[in-house]
């Protein structure tokens, strides 16, 4: 078929090739591949204005759009509406979660012929790869982790690069909050999560803002937090300034956590014993007496120290309830934050039980009387 301009009639005369739909997919790649050549050659009189072109949009005959990156640093010259990099990475995420195998997403790949091919997927998964150093946890855990300090820099320099980070340079310092929770996969996948927070970021308080560290299976027991954080709790304590810039930025760290997982790492026993308090020994029979008076700083007034609780987890009697010594020892208990939500959520849930229990009482003495 032949198409001709009608208002001139020195154009070239155009012959219009058959419809996508009767191609073969090795065809219509070709196709699209002679289409970027094209497009190439046609558009590359920008060059004589010291520009050049990026990319072309075109329309497809079902009505979809198709980008043609004329870029040749990019990582796919041919992409649909669907194949971008923000795509694939949204595409990589769900196939990792779900456990999707390379077989098996070829095979929807080649029912769906919309999705991204699986090349292009897998080739972004080793770009990503190569950003992201993951190694195993030590002492035979199941579990990964990232460098503290590759991971902490990376951070700090992006928030330093985005010009909300002035106050970091202009002070030095830096603080860094090491928090951990455990946490149910299934009825019997438990895993751990550690990460840490910038302080000084705006984002600190939203999800956005707590970077995880390592993931590791296992109970949330001593044992199995101080094997599979050992590398880490050994790099932390070393860590005491990041070059930022060829600026030196001193850490300031803290630890949070709700209260069993702070009991635990600071080697104390559980928040049902006597003396459960993380920052003084005041037992659980003595809360209520108001004309008792204890401290948190103050050691005469029965504040705890790392220190103490390392020599006291060696006793058998008069411990105050410490069993092992303290996996943060280098973090002072003055800058051990418990985590607000979860004493907020313990509160709430127990005035809702109260406030049950007081209706489901007035419901039953209004039932008897009536």
């Amino acid at each position: 078929m032949l198409l001709q301009n009608q208002n001139s009639k020195s154009v070239r005369p155009l012959r219009v090739l058959e419809p996508n739909t009767c191609l073969s997919r090795s065809q219509i790649h070709k196709r699209k591949k002679m289409l970027l050549g094209d497009c190439r050659k046609s558009l590359a009189f920008v060059g004589r204005y010291n520009m050049e072109a990026v990319s072309v949009d075109v329309r497809q005959e079902d009505g979809k759009r198709l980008r043609l990156s004329l870029d040749k640093n990019s990582v796919s010259d041919v992409k649909e509406e669907n194949g971008s990099v923000t795509d694939l990475d949204a595409l990589l995420y769900v196939k990792d979660s779900e456990n999707i195998s390379n077989k098996a997403y070829h095979e929807l790949s080649m029912v769906v012929p919309d999705m991204p091919r699986l090349h292009s997927v897998v080739k972004r998964a080793k770009e990503i790869n190569v950003d992201v150093k993951i190694r195993d946890t030590p002492n035979d855990t199941v579990g990964v982790q990232q460098s503290l300090r590759d991971r902490l820099t990376n951070c700090v320099s992006n928030i330093v690069a985005s010009g909300k980070g002035q106050a970091i340079l202009s002070k030095q310092s830096v603080n860094v909050k090491l928090t951990g929770d455990g946490t149910e996969l299934g009825r019997r996948k438990k895993v751990i999560n550690f990460g840490f927070t910038i302080l000084d970021e705006d984002l600190c308080t939203s999800v956005r803002g707590n970077y995880l560290l390592a993931m590791f299976t296992g109970n949330e027991t001593y044992d199995n937090i101080r094997k599979a954080l050992e590398d880490i709790v050994t790099e932390a304590k070393a860590l005491n300034t990041l070059n930022i810039g060829g600026t030196l930025v001193h850490v300031t760290y803290f630890l949070g956590g709700d209260l069993k997982f702070l009991n635990m790492v600071c080697g104390l026993a559980s928040c049902s014993c006597t003396y459960s308090c993380v920052w003084c020994k005041c037992p659980n029979f003595d809360r209520h007496d108001m004309s008792r008076e204890w401290s948190l700083v103050d050691v005469q007034k029965g504040a705890r120290t790392v220190e103490e609780i390392s020599t006291m987890s060696n006793k058998k009697n008069k411990n105050f309830n410490c069993l092992h010594p303290p996996l943060f020892s280098f973090i002072a208990l003055t800058r051990v934050v418990p985590d607000l939500l979860h004493l907020y959520l313990r509160v709430s849930d127990q005035l809702v039980k109260h406030l049950i229990t007081e209706l489901r009482t007035r419901d039953t003495i209004q039932s008897s009387v009536t």
